[in-house]
Protein backbone atom coordinates (compact mmCIF):
# COMPACT_ATOMS: atom_id res chain seq x y z
CA UNK A 1 0.00 0.00 0.00
CA UNK A 2 2.81 2.42 0.80
CA UNK A 3 4.26 1.95 -2.67
CA UNK A 4 0.92 2.92 -4.19
CA UNK A 5 0.82 6.07 -2.07
CA UNK A 6 4.42 6.93 -2.95
CA UNK A 7 3.59 6.49 -6.63
CA UNK A 8 0.65 8.87 -6.13
CA UNK A 9 2.99 11.40 -4.55
CA UNK A 10 5.36 11.10 -7.51
CA UNK A 11 2.45 11.60 -9.89
CA UNK A 12 1.37 14.74 -8.03
CA UNK A 13 4.95 16.07 -8.00
CA UNK A 14 5.34 15.48 -11.72
CA UNK A 15 2.03 17.21 -12.42
CA UNK A 16 3.17 20.17 -10.33
CA UNK A 17 6.40 20.30 -12.29
CA UNK A 18 4.50 20.48 -15.58
CA UNK A 19 2.34 23.34 -14.33
CA UNK A 20 4.65 26.16 -13.28
CA UNK A 21 1.90 27.91 -11.32
CA UNK A 22 2.73 28.51 -7.65
CA UNK A 23 -0.96 28.08 -6.77
CA UNK A 24 -0.99 24.65 -8.40
CA UNK A 25 2.15 23.67 -6.55
CA UNK A 26 0.68 24.81 -3.25
CA UNK A 27 -2.38 22.62 -3.91
CA UNK A 28 -0.06 19.74 -4.76
CA UNK A 29 1.72 20.12 -1.44
CA UNK A 30 -1.60 19.84 0.39
CA UNK A 31 -2.45 16.65 -1.52
CA UNK A 32 1.01 15.26 -0.77
CA UNK A 33 0.63 16.03 2.95
CA UNK A 34 -2.60 14.01 3.00
CA UNK A 35 -0.91 11.09 1.24
CA UNK A 36 2.04 11.31 3.63
CA UNK A 37 -0.33 11.10 6.61
CA UNK A 38 -1.78 7.90 5.13
CA UNK A 39 1.71 6.44 4.74
CA UNK A 40 2.59 7.41 8.32
CA UNK A 41 -0.56 5.81 9.70
CA UNK A 42 0.30 2.52 7.98
CA UNK A 43 3.91 2.26 9.11
CA UNK A 44 4.80 -0.70 11.29
CA UNK A 45 6.80 0.47 14.33
CA UNK A 46 9.30 -2.36 13.88
CA UNK A 47 9.87 -1.90 10.18
CA UNK A 48 13.12 0.09 10.15
CA UNK A 49 13.30 0.09 6.37
CA UNK A 50 9.88 1.72 6.20
CA UNK A 51 11.00 4.34 8.71
CA UNK A 52 14.11 5.07 6.69
CA UNK A 53 12.05 5.45 3.53
CA UNK A 54 9.55 7.59 5.42
CA UNK A 55 12.35 9.82 6.70
CA UNK A 56 13.72 10.24 3.18
CA UNK A 57 10.25 11.08 1.96
CA UNK A 58 9.67 13.66 4.70
CA UNK A 59 13.07 15.22 3.99
CA UNK A 60 12.24 15.45 0.31
CA UNK A 61 8.84 16.97 0.94
CA UNK A 62 10.28 19.51 3.37
CA UNK A 63 12.46 20.75 0.52
CA UNK A 64 9.30 21.75 -1.30
CA UNK A 65 9.32 24.89 0.82
CA UNK A 66 11.73 26.07 -1.86
CA UNK A 67 8.99 25.63 -4.42
CA UNK A 68 10.29 28.34 -6.73
CA UNK A 69 13.67 26.66 -7.08
CA UNK A 70 13.33 24.31 -10.06
CA UNK A 71 16.52 22.37 -9.28
CA UNK A 72 15.36 21.62 -5.73
CA UNK A 73 11.94 20.63 -7.04
CA UNK A 74 13.42 18.17 -9.56
CA UNK A 75 15.75 16.72 -6.92
CA UNK A 76 12.74 16.24 -4.65
CA UNK A 77 10.98 14.21 -7.33
CA UNK A 78 14.09 12.04 -7.74
CA UNK A 79 14.43 11.51 -4.00
CA UNK A 80 10.77 10.54 -3.64
CA UNK A 81 11.29 8.01 -6.45
CA UNK A 82 14.18 6.53 -4.46
CA UNK A 83 11.72 5.69 -1.67
CA UNK A 84 10.07 3.01 -3.79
Amino acid sequence: MNQVLILQIIEVLEQCHKDKSIKTRECCIEIIKELLQKITSELNQEDLIAFEKHFNLVTSLNELDYINDEDVFLKSIARVRSCL
